[in-house]
């Protein structure tokens, strides 16, 4: 069996993707809608950093005055940032980061930002 978590918006689901995923021994574990990019480690650390360093890329290809680069030259240029962004460092501090290795539930519900509220009376009779 594998695991593949989703956020739990609509679009990812159809009758024939759940049957593919049920043939393939799939099991899909949906999170709640519009929260994932909490807890997807790649984006709680990796692209964080690969962001910051593309930026710097770029403000410094801008310091040296070029305003133009080709598809190739911009693929080897991110291709660098990437690789050197992308390391296992990085991938485990996104894992640790989103509270799920080693799984922290605190961390994880503690960036959903959520308040418990307990009902008042008038609320309860409606």
């Amino acid at each position: 069996y594998r695991l593949l978590i989703l956020d739990g918006h609509e679009s990812h689901h159809s009758a024939d993707f759940e049957r593919y995923c049920q043939d393939y021994k799939i099991i899909i574990l949906c999170m709640p809608a519009y929260v994932s990019y909490l807890l997807q480690p790649l984006n709680v650390r990796c692209f964080t950093v690969l962001k910051k360093a593309y930026s710097r890329e770029i403000k410094h290809l801008i310091r040296c005055f070029i305003t133009y680069i080709s598809k190739t030259k911009f693929f080897s240029a991110f291709y660098i940032t990437f690789k050197a962004t992308f390391i296992e460092s990085n991938i485990w501090g996104g894992f640790k980061g989103a509270g799920l290795a080693p799984l922290n539930p605190e961390t994880v519900i503690l960036k959903l930002d959520m308040q418990l509220q307990t009902p008042t009376p008038s609320e309860e009779a409606t």
